[in-house]
C-alpha cells in the first residue's frame, strides 16, 4: 500500500519541480483560457500485469492539474493568499486501454466555472489517439471557506455545458437524504 501512495507523491515531486524549472517563476506562461498538455511514462508501478490501473488515471489527472496550476501562473497568488485546491468530485471514461512504457500526454483545461466550483477536463492521449477522459469538480479553499475562481482565474463562463448538468443530476440523485451533495 505505501508504495502505491509513494509513487503518486513522487510523481507530484517530480511534476512540480519540472513545471516550476521550465515554467515557473512567471516565465512562459500559460493562460488560464488555454489547455496545458502534460507529458507521462506508464510504469511498473501504474499497471497491473500490462495496463494502466483505473486508480492511476486519478494520479495522473492530479498530477497534470498540478502542472496546470504551476503553468497558468496560479501557484504565486494560490501560496500568497493561502489558497489550495480541494477535488469534489470525479468522473472517468475510458475508451482504450493504456500499456506499460507508453508515454501519455494529458490534455488539461478547464471547461467550466461558477461562483463555487471549477471544473477540469483531463483527456488522456497517446499519439493523436483519446484514450480516456477525466472530469474533475473541484474547490479552491482558504482554510475552511470556499473561494469564488473568478478571484484567482480572472475568467468568467457562459453556460455550463450539458455534460455538467447531466453529472451534477447524478451526483445529486446519488445524495443521501437531508444532504446536499458537493
Amino acid at each position: 500500500m505505501k508504495g502505491v501512495a509513494v509513487s503518486g507523491l513522487i510523481r507530484n515531486v517530480f511534476t512540480i519541480l519540472h513545471a516550476l524549472f521550465i515554467y515557473g517563476f512567471g516565465r512562459k506562461r500559460t493562460s488560464v483560457a488555454d489547455g496545458v498538455c502534460s507529458h507521462f511514462w506508464i510504469g511498473p508501478w501504474d499497471t497491473g500485469i500490462k495496463t494502466l490501473k483505473s486508480d492511476k488515471y486519478f494520479q495522473l489527472a492530479e498530477s497534470a492539474q498540478i502542472d496546470f496550476v504551476i503553468r497558468a501562473g496560479l501557484l504565486g497568488p494560490m501560496l500568497a493568499s493561502g489558497t489550495a485546491f480541494v477535488n469534489v468530485s470525479q468522473l472517468v471514461s475510458f475508451m482504450k486501454p493504456v500499456y506499460l512504457f507508453q508515454r501519455v500526454q494529458v490534455l488539461t483545461h478547464i471547461i467550466y466555472a461558477d461562483e463555487k466550483y471549477t471544473y477540469f477536463s483531463h483527456q488522456f492521449y497517446i499519439r493523436e489517439s483519446l484514450h480516456a477522459e477525466l472530469l474533475v469538480k473541484m474547490k479552491f479553499k482558504r482554510k475552511r471557506l470556499t473561494v469564488e475562481p473568478f478571484s484567482l482565474l480572472q475568467m468568467r463562463f457562459d453556460e455550463l455545458p450539458a455534460q455538467l448538468i447531466a453529472w451534477n443530476q447524478t451526483l445529486q440523485a446519488m445524495a443521501p437524504a437531508g444532504r446536499a451533495p458537493e
